[in-house]
């Protein structure tokens, strides 16, 4: 679906493909550059979001982005996805991924050619396939949130090493990510650090830079392998054992369906569902815990350290240095043990947790506000 047009100006047109509008951190990452572009330099560039399928973000979106242009319903299948998939299971795999791409080219009609196209996150590459006759010489840039796991999750076929050879850059959100990038064949000349940004907490917000009583943990994400919330969960049975006082709340999507907890006890995690204001639900916590097996740089790491509170996480992508120098703890991913001693640690010294969280607070708010990492991802999309 795409709205009616702004009246246009003479800057930049970009593309900027997402996989979808949910609320999740690739898009919020995006919106949150784009909006910041909007403030400061709205001439710098007209921004057209182009999604696979629709969600939460879109709203937001519409307010900051040029125009919204959306594949998919948030739920359910379009007409001409249901006709491509058909034919892939016929046995007519190509007639299907043409079909697709001229109907997603259709969709597009309307927007302005682009000088620019950004390929946000590895999700969105297929929508960057479909739609290539229509990119022609536009400057390509990747911005990749992906760690190896999810890369290759990310429903690239044969296109894993494309995707960083073929960009004229590659904005990567941490170190990790951009070495993966260059085992994948990447130019390292063309790659750039461009990580997450955090908008300040809202008006009212105190940050508990104090020693607190509080003994509520919290996980956000959505529930399964990658966030590690079955490490969560074994770590919260172990901390229950040890510590009847203390309460560890997930919030985000459930695990799918076919997961299930044969444990022989109740479930120790106490499960929020998802929420557009999760820092609203347990508002005194103790720390945000992420025990995910691979995460690159999550925002909630950067939300909680911009609000003061405690971080204990696995050591994986940038969660390590950005953790660093006293600024939080960080454990091996998959050590459960390590996990709980680390929690048990913030919850026994708090006036230490505050230390590292006040040490974390001014990294963040210098290193990675919008102000800091805007002009930089600004000057990688446009390029010379």
């Amino acid at each position: 679906m795409t709205p009616d047009l702004p009246r246009g100006r003479a800057c930049p047109v970009v593309w900027a493909l997402l996989h979808d509008l949910g609320r999740t951190g690739v898009p919020v990452a995006l919106e949150r550059l784009i909006r910041w572009q909007g403030a400061v330099d709205p001439d710098a560039a007209d921004i057209h979001v182009i999604a696979g399928r629709d969600g939460a973000l879109r709203s937001a979106l519409a307010v900051a982005a040029a125009s919204v242009t959306t594949f998919e319903p948030a739920e359910g299948r379009r007409a001409a996805t249901t006709a491509a998939l058909a034919l892939t299971e016929a046995g007519r795999a190509e007639a299907g991924r043409e079909l697709r791409a001229r109907w997603a080219r259709r969709q597009v009609r309307r927007l302005p050619a682009p000088d620019v196209v950004l390929v946000q996150g590895a999700g969105a590459w297929r929508t960057f396939t479909d739609l290539e006759p229509r990119i022609g010489s536009a400057r390509v840039v990747v911005h990749l949130h992906e760690l190896a796991v999810a890369f290759a999750r990310s429903g690239l076929g044969t296109d894993t090493d494309r995707i960083v050879q073929r960009p004229d850059a590659v904005l990567a959100v941490c170190g990790a990510v951009a070495d993966l990038a260059v085992a994948h064949g990447a130019d390292p000349a063309s790659i750039r650090l461009v990580p997450g940004t955090v908008d300040p907490p809202p008006a009212g917000w105190s940050a508990p830079l104090v020693a607190s009583s509080s003994r509520d943990l919290v996980s956000i994400g959505t529930a399964g392998w990658r966030k590690g919330t079955d490490l969560a969960t074994a770590a919260a049975h172990e901390l229950h054992r040890l510590d009847r006082g203390t309460a560890w709340h997930w919030i985000g999507e459930p695990e799918p369906s076919a997961w299930a907890w044969a444990v022989g006890a109740a479930d120790p995690l106490v499960r929020h569902g998802a929420s557009s204001a999760p820092w609203q639900v347990v508002p005194a916590a103790a720390a945000l815990v992420v025990p995910s097996r691979e995460d690159p740089l999550p925002l909630v790491a950067l939300e909680a350290g911009a609000r003061g509170i405690p971080v204990v996480a696995a050591r994986t992508g940038g969660l390590t240095d950005l953790l660093a120098d006293g600024r939080g703890r960080t454990v091996d991913p998959t050590d459960v043990a390590g996990l709980v001693a680390a929690v048990r640690s913030v919850l026994d010294d708090p006036a230490a947790a505050a230390r590292r969280a006040a040490a974390l607070r001014d990294h963040v708010r210098r290193d990675h506000a919008s102000g800091t990492v805007g002009p930089r991802w600004l000057e990688a999309l446009l390029g010379p």
